[in-house]
């Protein structure tokens, strides 16, 4: 770490700038800046470069990469905005990406930075995190419309603003964590070094000019940076604190933050009322952003908490549609995990964060001093309903069938309220509770099969449904597949003849989940 007055020599050198550079700079502003060669010319000098100062805890957070056996993929893809990012890739493998045309000085500052991000989890539970905060932003909502222009209500719904609030405060909370977690006494350099190169990048981009303008406003007003809210001592907060933590001051201090970043942007000549308000350019700004990073992201395979990819595509998979395996199931003990397993549906997943769990145990502050949280998963699920269309042709084998549906029945897994037991071969054979558990096979005739998919539709009311078919595939399965298409829910597929597997194509497989059970 820097000593004290290390740290006070840099600030001078990079961070104050001289009364006549600023009077200068003014000037320009106020003639109009006309060119990029002008835009340049000002970032140089009220921005000056790094050309001296490196990240202290580089070498030590890398150490920790490397021994928690995390796999850093540095991503070459493309220019988009963002100067930094980083995104899932798998278990303990993310991909790295550093923009090309960043300064070599701020390349160890954003490397740092994107660790941190790795380092204290914050590219696990964001749909999780991002839905508990929506809902929380949406009833304040009234207390900060006031902080948009008109037009950007005007043109914007109510949950695009609160998207766009969300991601500007998460964005800000991590950084507070970060900032006085790895850079400690050393953050306003790190973020003097990396906002320097941004906004040297964003020159390029049309859409990123009113954040550059904001910039050069707060550094010519004596007004603090964006990027200086990103620290919780700015704020009096405590420091080291998780960055749950960090967003829940947020919300709770939202009006009065707003205004402080209100007054960042405001104090230029010939600005209109508008001023530091967040207008619907900033708003476009965000959102081309995220789109540029997620073509990248997606490009590189990125998947999200759970694994799956955040293109929703599969190798091989030309439409985004998820194309299942065949699986097998050997005993009928296997079978009735695989409906335990598909109708189960998670009502809701809680993580609960406990800041100082390794420390207050001296088990792990990190060297450094850095807080690692312990982050717990509380999730609660609920049965759902399913719909069996039981195949009773004349082809299917009658004491298989009974023994498959009678494992079924017993399963405690779904709400038999609800759910429904079909026979069917050419036309309806029977249509029953799953609360009465004894039944009896009827029909033996043909086989169409689609047509029961189309009648168990009349039961399908929610997307946690599940429809199950129990057949042996000797049927028209093309038929299945375009009736199922108009089915919104899960579907598994459930063959008992080894033999009609092989009928089945990519199509089918897009629709159902299909399993061949061995008893």
């Amino acid at each position: 770490m820097m000593t004290d007055i290390e740290v006070k020599q840099a600030k001078d050198e990079l961070i104050n700038i001289a009364p006549a550079v600023i009077k200068d700079c003014k000037q320009k502003v106020a003639s109009g800046v006309k060119t990029k060669s002008d835009l340049i010319d000002i970032i140089d000098k009220l921005f000056p470069a790094n050309t001296k100062y490196t990240p202290s805890m580089l070498n030590e957070v890398e150490g920790r990469i490397i021994n928690a056996n995390i796999d850093i993929n540095f991503v070459n893809e493309g220019k988009p905005s963002a100067a930094a990012f980083v995104f899932k890739q798998g278990r303990g493998e993310f991909g790295m990406f550093i923009h090309p045309d960043n300064e070599k000085s701020a390349y160890n500052y954003l490397k740092l930075h994107e660790y941190g991000h790795i380092l204290f989890n914050h590219c696990t539970g964001i749909r999780f995190h991002k839905q508990q905060f929506a809902t929380i932003l949406s009833r304040n909502f009234s207390r900060v419309e006031k902080f948009f222009t008109k037009n950007a209500i005007k043109i914007y719904d109510k949950e695009k603003l609160v998207d766009f609030l969300y991601h500007k405060f998460a964005n800000i909370a991590q950084d507070m964590e970060i900032n006085s977690k790895l850079f400690q006494n050393e953050w306003l350099i790190a973020a003097h070094t990396i906002r320097r190169s941004q906004l040297l990048i964003y020159v390029d981009k049309k859409e990123q000019r009113p954040l550059i303008v904001k910039e050069i406003n707060a550094k010519l007003n004596n007004k603090k940076s964006t990027m200086e809210f990103c620290h919780p001592s700015v704020h009096k907060w405590p420091e080291e604190m998780d960055w749950l933590v960090y967003m829940q001051y947020i919300l709770n201090n939202i009006e009065k933050f707003l205004e402080m970043e209100q007054q960042s942007g405001q104090g230029g000549e010939g600005q209109s009322q508008d001023s530091g308000l967040i207008s619907e350019k900033e708003i476009e700004a965000q959102s081309a952003a995220q789109g540029e990073q997620k073509k990248i992201e997606e490009k590189q395979g990125a998947v999200d908490e759970n694994g799956n990819p955040v293109s929703g595509k599969q190798r091989g998979d030309s439409d985004g549609q998820q194309v299942h395996k065949l699986e097998l199931c050997n005993s009928l003990k296997d079978f009735e995990k695989i409906i335990e397993k598909h109708c189960k549906v998670k009502l809701n997943r809680k993580m609960i964060s406990d800041v100082f769990y390794y420390s207050n145990r001296n088990r792990n502050t990190g060297s450094g001093g850095v807080l690692n949280p312990r982050r717990t998963y509380r999730e609660t699920y609920v049965p759902s309903s399913i719909h069996i269309i039981v195949d009773v042709s004349g082809s299917v084998p009658v004491a298989t069938v009974n023994r498959i549906v009678s494992t079924l029945i017993e399963v405690n897994a779904f709400d038999k309220k609800r759910s429904r037991l079909i026979q069917w071969d050419t036309s309806l054979k029977g249509d029953d509770s799953l609360m009465n558990k004894t039944f009896q096979l009827r029909g033996f005739g043909g086989t169409n099969i689609a047509r029961g998919i189309e009648y168990v539709s009349k039961y399908v009311k929610k997307k946690t449904d599940k429809v199950f078919i129990i057949s042996d595939f000797e049927d028209d399965l093309n038929a299945w597949t375009r009736a199922a298409k108009k089915i919104k829910c899960e579907k598994i597929a459930i063959c008992h003849d080894a033999n009609s597997v092989n009928n089945i194509d990519t199509e089918f497989k897009k629709q159902f989940k299909t399993y061949l059970i061995n008893v």
